[in-house]
């Protein structure tokens, strides 16, 4: 009777480590910012696959090259400014987390990714106020860039003319302290971005028409971003 055979010492193999990288690639092709983002997440290796510079336009990452597109034409917005409440003052840009919860956008890796796709120069931002919010980088715009010129827009002092126009709906507050985010009243929120379109110049972006209330159990829900929370790594890091 022949001796049992001593147990196996040979490693496991994981799964999917016998696939070739490049049918890898061909199932991430197929991937969205937020797919690629998870599938990063995964292994060691499908992280290194995100890094291929053909995922840098899917992933807000890519360098402004011209021409843009044609004037008209519709392009990407990035995940994170949909998901960012956008009149605020300060630093106080929340976003509407995977995790059900709001962090402030700033704390995000990907707040220094590029803010559309492709990534364009200038873009101006209709805030549905009487002055667009122009955003100028030479290296790209980034959701950074974007977010400041925002706030420092909602804390800035209108121009009289617009004070003079709604001087009846801004009674009993003092003339120094009305900003653009006073003039909205209660509907100082809304969900999200409209769309991005290329022009002649740039890049304009249309905040959605309906402004909510921020007032606890008013107003509406941006969608939720899943990108890495607090963390300087993941597949981010373009723009700057």
């Amino acid at each position: 009777m022949s001796a049992p055979s001593e147990p196996s010492t040979s490693p496991s193999v994981a799964p999917g480590c016998s696939i070739p990288d490049e049918l890898w690639i061909q199932v991430l092709d197929e991937l969205d910012y937020n797919g690629l983002h998870k599938a990063a997440q995964l292994c060691k290796r499908l992280k290194r696959l995100t890094q291929d510079q053909r995922f840098d336009e899917a992933l807000f990452r890519k360098a402004p090259s011209k021409p843009l597109r044609e004037p008209g034409t519709k392009i990407g917005i990035h995940p994170l400014l949909q998901a960012t409440n956008c009149i605020f003052t300060g630093g106080d840009a929340f976003a509407h987390s995977h995790d059900a919860g709001e962090h402030s956008a700033f704390e995000y890796a990907a707040v220094d990714e590029y803010a559309t796709r492709p990534t364009c120069k200038l873009l101006m931002l209709n805030v549905r106020t009487a002055l667009q919010v122009v955003v100028r980088d030479k290296d790209g715009v980034t959701v950074r860039k974007a977010l400041e010129h925002l706030g420092n827009h909602w804390a800035a002092k209108p121009p009289d003319f617009v004070l003079d126009q709604m001087a009846g709906a801004l009674q009993g507050i003092p003339r120094d302290e009305q900003t653009w985010r006073t003039t909205l009243g209660e509907r100082d929120r809304w969900t999200g971005w409209d769309r991005a379109v290329v022009t002649y110049a740039g890049v304009t972006m249309y905040a959605l028409q309906t402004l909510t209330s921020s007032a606890p159990g008013r107003g509406g829900r941006s969608p939720a971003f899943t990108g890495d929370y607090k963390r300087v790594g993941g597949v981010g890091g373009g723009g700057g």
